[in-house]
């Protein structure tokens, strides 16, 4: 336990992980869901695939925070693209793993779209600055797959 607490104050995402694991299921004594959720986002903002889905899943099921799909939804989307990035797959086909891949970007836009618009609509919540960010990682997506063409 000590050495995964000193490796998440060292920016080890691993550590990060694996010590909000502990807190979350109460290995360390008393579940403290809180604690286990801020070291999730730590291992998140530093674009860790694991733990922007160990963030969704506290976000989807409000483990530590409150319950907010939208969030939930945009970060299992932000970990399954960054783990794309890591290990690209292929098909076999170049034109179809572009088309698969634009396929369901439209598709992930257009219901993140309209889930963040009826969450806007029900709370009148600010809408979150990720939707700038999507269109960022949206532009970088197109550069790097064109780079994974040539």
């Amino acid at each position: 336990m000590i050495w995964y607490e000193k490796a998440a104050k060292n920016g080890n995402t691993n550590g990060m992980n694996i010590l909000a694991k502990y807190y979350e299921n109460g290995m360390i004594g008393t579940p403290n869901l809180s604690k286990a959720a801020a070291w999730y986002y730590r291992a998140a903002k530093k674009e860790d695939s694991k733990g922007m889905q160990n963030l969704a899943r506290c976000y989807q099921y409000g483990i530590g925070l409150r319950k907010n799909h939208a969030k939930a939804f945009k970060l299992f989307f932000y970990s399954t693209f960054v783990a794309r990035l890591i290990f690209p797959f292929n098909m076999g086909n170049t034109f179809l793993d572009i088309c698969t891949f634009f396929g369901a970007l439209i598709v992930v836009y257009t219901a993140t779209g309209i889930m963040e618009s009826v969450m806007g609509r029900l709370r009148m919540d600010k809408v979150p600055k990720f939707v700038l960010t999507s269109f960022a990682l949206a532009f970088f997506a197109v550069v790097i797959t064109l780079e994974f063409v040539k």
